[in-house]
């Protein structure tokens, strides 16, 4: 897990206190401890078949005649055919994706 996902004990314990929590830190302290000893990291592989994809939006930096421009991204996985499909827009509108803007 990235490190920005992460959180310590201390933080964990600070964030249930602000939530109404009364108990103490060394009790979060041993449940964050013995959660760590007995989870494993889960993997899932990703899989679709014929005519299933996977989309996501993403927001990028694009250089337009020497101009930084942000643009959306437009991500579409086929996995089943190993391929991937991006498309980059200036705004996030509809008519982009239906070729009819």
């Amino acid at each position: 897990m990235p490190k920005k996902q992460r959180h310590t004990a201390k933080k964990t314990w600070e964030i249930l206190q602000s939530e109404g929590f009364a108990g103490g830190y060394t009790i979060v302290k041993d449940a964050v401890r013995h959660i760590k000893k007995i989870s494993k990291e889960v993997f899932m592989p990703l899989s679709q078949r014929p005519g299933e994809a996977q989309v996501d939006f993403g927001h990028a930096l694009a250089n337009f005649n020497g101009t930084l421009k942000k643009v959306v991204l437009f991500v579409m996985s086929l996995s089943a055919f190993n391929q991937t499909k991006l498309l980059l827009v200036k705004k996030l509108l509809l008519c982009y994706y239906l070729d009819n803007c």
